[in-house]
C-alpha cells in the first residue's frame, strides 16, 4: 500500500513537472515568435521610412530646380 502510494505520488509529481516544462516551453516559443515579428516589422518600417524620405528628397529637389528655372525665365 505504501509502495503504491509512493508510485502514485512520483507519477503525479513527474506529470506536474512535464506540464510545467510544457508551459515554459510554450511561453518561450510564443515570446520568440513575438520578438521575431517585432524585429521584422521594425526592419520593414525602417526600409519604408527610408524610401519615403528618398522620394521626398527627390520632390524637394525637383521643386527647387523648377523654381530656379522659373526665376531664370522671368529675368
Amino acid at each position: 500500500m505504501i509502495v503504491q502510494t509512493l508510485n502514485t505520488l512520483v507519477n503525479e509529481v513527474s506529470s506536474l513537472w512535464a506540464w510545467g516544462i510544457g508551459i515554459v516551453a510554450g511561453w518561450g516559443l510564443t515570446l520568440t515568435i513575438v520578438i521575431v515579428a517585432i524585429v521584422m516589422a521594425h526592419v520593414r518600417i525602417t526600409r519604408l521610412r527610408k524610401e519615403v524620405e528618398t522620394y521626398r528628397n527627390y520632390q524637394v529637389t525637383d521643386a527647387r530646380e523648377l523654381s530656379i528655372r522659373l526665376r531664370n525665365l522671368e529675368k
